[in-house]
């Protein structure tokens, strides 16, 4: 919970899905979520700061690991507004931490 490092696993997915950016022109955008546990830290303050560290740092590793242009790319914050699955358990709520990459028309 409050964490907006990116996994190794998380880094294996975006390595994949950068080939993929690499061959459009289209607009991306990066999406980050939480679950509905409230975030009181220094460094996140809320879900808001939360879920836009997230997209922030999938965004950082495209462009910094992979030269994907910056203007091509945007970041969303959604804190725990759109989750996948209720909140009922801590199960559910690890689906609900996550980032969505949307490649725009």
């Amino acid at each position: 919970i409050g964490s907006a490092t990116l996994q190794p696993s998380s880094k294996q997915v975006l390595d994949e899905v950068a080939g993929l950016l690499h061959g459009i022109n289209n607009n991306v955008l990066v999406e980050g979520h939480t679950c509905d546990l409230p975030i009181h830290t220094f460094q996140f303050p809320s879900n808001w700061e939360l879920s836009s560290a997230r997209a922030s740092m999938v965004i950082r590793y495209l462009i910094e690991n992979y030269n994907i242009p910056s203007e091509q790319l945007s970041v969303s914050g959604y804190a725990d507004t759109k989750p996948l699955v209720k909140n009922d358990c801590e199960k559910n709520r690890q689906l609900n931490r996550r980032v969505d990459i949307v490649i725009l028309t």
